[in-house]
């Protein structure tokens, strides 16, 4: 993905840089490692929750409205039961909430897209994996589009995956109180997933099946 598409790449090579040079994130309780990942080293969060990587991009990283964006990231899960937040932007107060929207394993393991629409916890748009993925310490590629008209596309480990999806629109997202994008928790350090990160990028565009197979074989 030689292209000007990718607007965010975090390698997490002993630091939580951004390689564009644009949105280098600020790391907390983190854990680096100079081997084991994907290509080179990777970042860990710990089991206590109270990790988190905040990219510092003011908004511009997230989706929703006119903004198609493209998610793709390495990740082991170290633990079950749980849910695990891969990507958000996140706010429960003050009103509205429809400004968040998180990508997350959740609790029995399936791969979930939520955008709140509103400050009910009842209105909101969700896509769901019909598949749960379950192995700990095992890496996932997960990679998520989501875009304008309702079209939001997860892939796992390059298969493009059968999901249900949930009433209503993908809404726009534009939090004026928490704007910036998280890996690895909500807005918050008391969410943080307990896992190990790697090879993040955005993109501002849709990828395609053919695109989605070429991040699960690159390394």
């Amino acid at each position: 993905f030689n292209d000007n598409s990718c607007i965010a790449y975090y390698r997490f090579n002993g630091n939580a840089d951004d390689e564009t040079g644009n949105y280098n994130a600020t790391a907390s309780n983190e854990t680096y490692s100079a081997t084991g990942g994907k290509e080179g080293g990777y970042i860990s969060l710990p089991q206590n929750s109270s990790g988190t990587i905040n990219t510092n991009d003011s908004g511009v990283l997230a989706p929703g409205g006119t903004n198609v964006r493209s998610y793709s990231i390495w990740v082991q899960f170290q633990e079950t039961g749980q849910y695990d937040t891969i990507w958000s932007q996140w706010r429960s107060s003050p009103t509205p909430r429809r400004t968040s929207f998180y990508i997350r394993k959740n609790n029995v393991g399936q791969i979930q897209v939520v955008n709140y629409l509103s400050n009910s916890s009842s209105a909101y748009y969700t896509t769901t994996t019909n598949s749960a993925f379950t192995a700990l310490n095992s890496w996932y590629n997960i990679v998520v589009s989501i875009g304008q008209s309702n079209i939001v596309t997860i892939w796992v480990n390059g298969t493009l995956m059968n999901n249900t999806t949930g009433s209503g629109t993908v809404g726009t997202i534009y939090s004026t109180t928490d704007p910036n994008t998280i890996i690895g928790s909500l807005a918050n350090a008391s969410t943080g997933t307990y896992g190990i990160f790697d090879e993040a990028r955005v993109f501002n565009r849709a990828l395609t099946n053919a695109e989605a197979l070429i991040l699960w074989n690159e390394f």
